[in-house]
């Protein structure tokens, strides 16, 4: 019997969905026959089958912000002839080549928020189904045009959606008990992206300037004290180099404490979207 799905195997099923059709897009659109794609996407379809099947049977669906109109502008681009296409990323400057930057654009943008679309697709899968339904088809829209109620046992869950909705820039209005279409006044960001190792993490911008210069510290003593221990091992420290040491090691612990307390929400966030 198979464990339940985490997390990192939803983003990693997102990303693989991401370079499908990243090369599906060039095959169909440039008339590819190259051999080294077609290996690629054969790599790509068995990861896929693999990571379909576990979120299948957690009864999780993923669904991409604004797919609907990712798809209709790659109807619109690969109606064109592959010459064309090619042309228009030569010269830069055709309505064309507006069409294609729009579509890497909005692809970039998924490919960037992959974990908030995995956390996104987590947190629905907990919910009835037929507002789980109403809620992926907002998702692939970009948008709410009709009011979704929230059942009672569904209300923890708004806070959350609408916390990934505001990252994933899909329009809507969101209270305890519905899902409603945006008034049109955009809310300001509370929240900023910030760069934490191979992921973005996402921190209040109160403390988006305190996490970054963390980060830095964290990177600025990390190779002195890798470098101080790799002395350490040839040669005996006198009590002033042993007590520089040891000084190094507890900021080290110190910024390692910060840096948790500073990502309490998010953690938490992580942990509630998996286990609500």
């Amino acid at each position: 019997m198979e464990g339940p799905v985490t997390l990192p195997e939803v983003i990693r099923y997102i990303e693989v969905k991401n370079n499908i059709s990243s090369l599906e897009f060039k095959k169909r659109c440039f008339s590819s026959d190259d051999d080294k794609l077609d290996r690629e996407l054969s790599v790509l379809d068995a990861e896929l089958r693999v990571l379909e099947s576990k979120l299948a049977a957690a009864e999780i669906e993923v669904a991409f912000p604004f797919e609907e109109d990712i798809d209709k502008i790659s109807g619109i681009i690969c109606s064109f002839p592959p010459e064309a296409i090619k042309e228009a990323l030569k010269k830069r400057v055709s309505i064309l080549f507006e069409v294609i930057q729009a579509r890497a654009a909005l692809i970039k943008e998924n490919q960037l928020n992959r974990d908030n679309i995995a956390k996104l697709a987590i947190l629905i899968s907990k919910l009835d189904r037929t507002t789980n339904e109403k809620i992926l088809s907002v998702v692939r829209l970009g948008k709410v045009t009709q009011k979704i109620s929230l059942r009672t046992t569904e209300q923890y869950s708004s806070k959350h959606l609408s916390t990934l909705f505001s990252r994933l820039k899909i329009s809507a209005t969101i209270s305890d008990d519905s899902i409603s279409p945006s008034k049109g006044d955009s809310e300001p960001v509370s929240q900023v992206p910030v760069k934490l190792k191979d992921r973005f993490v996402w921190v209040s911008n109160t403390i988006s300037e305190k996490l970054r210069l963390n980060i830095q510290k964290i990177q600025e003593i990390n190779p002195k004290i890798q470098l101080k221990n790799a002395e350490r091992q040839i040669r005996v420290f006198d009590d002033q180099e042993e007590k520089d040491f040891q000084q190094m090691q507890m900021d080290y612990l110190s910024l390692l404490k910060e840096q948790d307390d500073l990502l309490k929400d998010f953690y938490d966030e992580e942990r509630i979207t998996f286990n609500a």
